[in-house]
């Protein structure tokens, strides 16, 4: 993903998959939320602790990366825009 976003000339482009990439974060954790609550109702229970909290941790924890990276990748493009130039 880090070489394909370097690429991208458009700032929209980069920005709409930046934006893409922090909402699929929070809906993959979404959708692990929603598939603990169906098992549980069936009788199937995931121990994730009190009020499911290692499950917000790792949440956060994805998503403090999520931000790294497109910030790292946003550092790397303006060192390569500077090395252009």
């Amino acid at each position: 993903m880090h070489g394909y976003l370097l690429k991208i000339k458009s700032k929209l482009l980069f920005i709409l998959i930046s934006i893409f990439y922090i909402i699929g974060t929070y809906i993959y954790f979404e959708l692990i939320n929603q598939i603990d609550q169906k098992l549980t109702v069936n009788g199937i229970y995931l121990e994730f602790g009190h009020a499911n909290l290692l499950l917000i941790e790792l949440f956060l924890i994805c998503l403090i990366v999520t931000i790294i990276n497109i910030v790292l990748i946003l550092v790397k493009r303006k060192q390569i825009n500077k090395a252009c130039h």
